[in-house]
């Protein structure tokens, strides 16, 4: 990875043997849309619920889901969202919105510390090579209900910008 940005120890290294490797900063980035409260169907906008905040809260969800474009297909994604419509019957597979792994690896703390409060980390699965995850690395994982919704407000921000960084949807 020939990049001149400084990486987190779990963004430099493999962190799945399905994966072709560590996510490069300059590799763009597909967020599947699904659900109706994630676009704007008149304007093809990516609303903000296309990034739900349980996904990075709860250790569980991993964080958001992404495909690299850079070890993909426009028929492996648009299989992925028939797969998923199958599925799931309430949801309908709409297309991408896509985003630059740079751009979303920039966003720091606004403290001034230059913290990241998240990570790009490849997560490639035996069906899906090209899977990666964008995860907070900012909060200890929560326990209790109060500790989910306080840190569901921390995060609200990043999330905030993470969101402003995709593009609108693109069909596929």
């Amino acid at each position: 990875m020939a990049d001149d940005f400084p990486l987190d120890t779990d963004e430099s290294k493999t962190l799945s043997s399905w994966s072709p490797g560590p996510v490069d900063c300059s590799e763009d980035l597909a967020r599947l849309i699904y659900r109706d409260e994630q676009l704007d169907v008149q304007t093809g906008e990516i609303k903000i619920g296309a990034f739900p905040l349980e996904d990075v809260v709860r250790p569980e969800r991993g964080g958001w889901s992404l495909c690299r474009l850079k070890y993909s297909s426009e028929s492996a994604i648009r299989s992925k969202g028939e797969l998923f419509e199958q599925r799931h019957p309430d949801n309908k597979f709409r297309g991408v919105s896509v985003g630059c792994t740079r751009s979303i690896r920039e966003i720091s703390i606004p403290d001034g510390s230059g913290k990241r409060p998240i990570l790009v980390v490849d997560d490639g699965l035996p069906d899906d090579p090209s899977h990666c995850l964008i995860k907070q690395v900012l909060l200890a994982p929560a326990t209790s209900r109060s500790e989910i919704r306080a840190q569901k407000a921390k995060l609200k921000p990043v999330r905030e910008q993470v969101w402003k960084l995709f593009s609108p949807l693109t069909a596929v």
